[in-house]
């Protein structure tokens, strides 16, 4: 199961690609982006108690669009940008809240959640992890508007597309390898672990900073 979701996670990007490179016009490209959000967005309102009416307006709001979309005509190109702006800006809401005064950095809680008490040059390492996250998502939005602006839509769409994930792998092995420098003490959590503790966070709302 897991081999099969990293294949999809793989290959979904490098198809949306495919379809924007072969043909910009063609409304594949639009349909293989905005098919995942709406699914994504289906399961959200699912999940959530009173969710039908997010579920009705999700599924009016939809079939209005497309008609309204096959009426006037419009670039299907326009849709590109958005789902991946989308979520590299939530991830920078995600991380970035976080960081206000009175609140606990969000991979301060992690680590506080998979290790246990943290020494206080750990805590304010994890603490810049959560900036250096914020920074990365940033510029994955800057980059990609720019792109998207000002350069052909193959170019805009091999860093959107092919080069989204493999660029967040880099900053994850970036950080490990900064770590293990930095922190040789810090023992590393393995990844179910992370996710374990991502999972457990998002269930609860965010503590306010500990003392350090």
């Amino acid at each position: 199961m897991g081999l099969a979701a990293l294949a999809v996670l793989v290959a979904y990007p490098l198809l949306i690609h495919w379809a924007v490179f072969s043909n910009p016009q063609s409304m594949l490209g639009a349909l293989l982006i905005g098919v995942p959000a709406l699914i994504v967005l289906a399961w959200y309102f699912g999940r959530r108690r009173g969710g039908g009416a997010g579920l009705i307006a999700l599924a009016v709001g939809t079939a209005a669009g497309v008609v309204v979309w096959h009426e006037v005509h419009a670039d299907p190109a326009i849709l590109y940008p958005i789902p991946q702006l989308s979520a590299n800006l939530f991830m920078l809401w995600v991380f970035g809240r976080t960081l206000r005064p009175g609140r606990e950095a969000l991979i301060t809680r992690v680590a506080r959640y998979v290790h246990g008490t943290l020494l206080d040059e750990v805590a304010a390492y994890t603490r810049r992890v959560t900036w250096a996250w914020c920074v990365f998502f940033t510029a994955m939005v800057i980059v990609s508007a720019l792109l998207f602006v000002l350069a052909p839509l193959r170019v805009w769409s091999l860093f959107a597309n092919v080069l989204n994930l493999p660029l967040l792998a880099m900053m994850f092995l970036g950080e490990y390898a900064w770590r293990v420098l930095r922190h040789p003490h810090f023992a590393p959590a393995s990844f179910p672990a992370v996710v374990q503790a991502f999972r457990k966070l998002g269930e609860s709302t965010p503590n306010p900073a500990r003392g350090r």
